[in-house]
């Protein structure tokens, strides 16, 4: 498949016309022949560009004319068939073609190991890929097994201590604290932070944000929803996360400080970086201030609240101060889940609601007078959206760098239910 790029506008001239007067089959001869002397990797950087701006239908098409040539010049099992696959998989996957999608995905990933070995390192990228997928039908488990494969790659290529394999640790622990299994992320990101500090420069990207994500996993255990998704125990995690010492580690429960703590070096690491945007830090400040708004330590959490209105009140950066500090913004609002079963037969109908909502926020962050405004149907779904709102916190609004209460505030949040939730 080399020739030069020029010829390929030629070559899907000719494909066009070819499709429009003959067969599929002889169609695919033709582009056959106009592609002896395209160069291959400018086809597939057109179709990565198609992808890109979604123009998902003719990618699918020219991936498979693509796929098809592949296989009647190089094989079924040929090396230059990896690209175009994964490109038609992702192509599917936009458009929620899920299976086909994983079909393709899962080829690819067979040309992979027949190219560069059976345990290559390619392989991750697409094994996330068909997480996301499975993901996306509520496989969670197979899900979870494809992440935990992924990882599995990067421990066999590199070793438990090698900084290589901090990619693979990130997104391990990201998955975890995705589903809610914190404990699971914690150990993870303990474990991406000694082997960090270990190899790289303390204020390192990969640092900052595993602190800041181990800071994560403290404030969603103290701060759950009520109700988890069901994918938070679709499946079992690795023991507390700890894939490196699962013999021997056991997870910090409870201990508050440690997330407080992680927050705090962020601050200092960034202080120290030259690098450091004003953006980046102004988000740190505020993640330290609303960890103590949640944990109320409300003097505090003002205290550094006022530090960034300070800082960015009348400079450049005014429109990022009312961005965060002009209007109330929610940290915690533990939502029920939809009144609808787990599984579904085929009688079931599946019908939509609607509550709104009207609220206050007082300067600490807590809701006050909530009121229903509207509910369609009524009582379905009510109270327990009323107590979500009741329990929620938000980061006040400023005036002067002094948190105000707000009025007037309203929600209105959408529902699934069936008859059953209606009848009971």
């Amino acid at each position: 498949m080399k020739t030069s790029a020029v010829q390929r506008t030629t070559a899907l001239l000719i494909m066009a016309f070819a499709l429009s007067i003959f067969s599929q089959q002889e169609a695919t001869v033709a582009f056959s022949q106009a592609t002896l002397d395209t160069d291959s990797t400018t086809e597939i950087n057109r179709l990565k560009t198609l992808l890109n701006v979604n123009e998902f239908d003719q990618v699918i098409e020219e991936a498979t004319l693509l796929i098809e040539v592949i296989e009647q010049e190089e094989g079924y099992y040929a090396e230059d068939l990896y690209n175009p696959l994964v490109i038609l998989g992702d192509a599917e996957f936009n458009q929620g073609n899920y299976p086909s999608a994983l079909k393709n995905w899962s080829r690819a990933r067979q040309v992979s190991r027949q190219a560069y070995g059976l345990h290559s390192l390619e392989q991750t990228e697409i094994l996330y890929k068909e997480a996301d997928a499975l993901y996306a039908q509520k496989l969670f488990a197979d899900a979870n097994s494809k992440h935990e494969q992924a990882f599995s790659m990067y421990l066999r290529a590199y070793g438990t201590d090698a900084v290589e394999i901090l990619p693979g640790l990130d997104r391990l622990a990201g998955w975890y604290l995705n589903t809610f299994n914190v404990y699971a992320a914690r150990g993870l990101y303990n474990d991406m932070l000694t082997i960090a500090k270990a190899n790289l420069d303390e204020t390192d990207p990969q640092i900052i944000g595993g602190l800041k994500n181990l800071a994560k996993t403290y404030r969603m255990e103290r701060f759950r929803p009520d109700f988890l998704p069901s994918v938070s125990t679709a499946f079992k995690a690795l023991p507390y996360g700890a894939t490196i010492n699962s013999g021997t580690y056991f997870p910090d429960i409870n201990n508050y400080a440690f997330g407080e703590q992680a927050l705090k070096e962020v601050l200092k690491l960034q202080l120290q970086s030259p690098g450091t945007t004003i953006e980046e830090f102004t988000e740190s400040k505020l993640d330290l201030a609303d960890w103590y708004l949640l944990f109320e330590k409300y003097q505090r959490a003002n205290v550094v609240y006022a530090d960034v209105w300070t800082t960015l009140h009348g400079t450049s950066a005014e429109q990022l101060l009312m961005d965060e500090l002009g209007e109330p913004k929610q940290l915690y609002f533990p939502l029920p889940n939809d009144p609808v079963p787990d599984v579904f037969t085929p009688d079931t109908i599946v019908m939509s609601g609607e509550i709104e909502l009207s609220y206050s926020v007082i300067p600490e962050g807590k809701t006050r007078r909530v009121k229903v405004l509207h509910s369609d149907p009524g009582d379905v779904i009510d109270i327990a959206v009323i107590n979500a709102l009741r329990k929620a916190r938000f980061r006040p609004a400023f005036k002067d760098g002094v948190a105000i209460k707000t009025d007037g505030l309203t929600y209105s949040h959408t529902f699934n239910f069936t008859q059953d939730a209606l009848d009971n």
